[in-house]
């Protein structure tokens, strides 16, 4: 779960998130991130379209491209989005969502979008980022 490198330690997130017996320890810390997903619709599977050839199925992100297995976070991170679609999310309120108080860096959000980006290349669908404000998913009408 974490190693340690003289006096840093590395936590492997995903696997942490993972284990369903930590994460609720993990999560029930921050009862607003907990209570919201308990009364989510799509919990406990997170399973939903976001249009018609894109699907977010058991971690997995099914497009017209591809099928792209996305990480934990990515894919907390994708349901944020996708439940504030064409609004700004800030990069505060995305690593609050989606690492609860586990220990995390700014730089952690840049790779998820980075990761979701990648996933999404090839579909209507673009994360916009402006600076100082957050991140959107929106669609892109060519």
């Amino acid at each position: 779960m974490a190693e340690q490198s003289s006096n840093i330690i590395f936590f492997n997130r995903d696997a942490q998130l993972n284990d369903t017996g930590n994460m609720e320890n993990i999560v029930s810390e921050d009862n607003s991130c907990n209570e919201h997903c308990l009364k989510c619709f799509l919990y406990p599977n997170r399973n939903f379209s976001i249009e018609s050839s894109v699907k977010f199925e058991a971690g997995f992100l099914y497009t017209n491209k591809g099928t792209f297995k996305l990480s934990y976070s990515a894919g907390r991170a994708l349901c944020l989005l996708h439940r504030n679609i064409d609004e700004f999310v800030s990069k505060e309120h995305i690593m609050k969502y989606v690492w609860g108080s586990l220990p995390r860096v700014q730089n952690n959000v840049n790779v998820v979008v980075s990761e979701l980006r990648t996933a999404l290349t090839g579909t209507s669908l673009c994360i916009l980022n402006q600076r100082k404000v957050g991140y959107m998913l929106t669609r892109m009408d060519f």
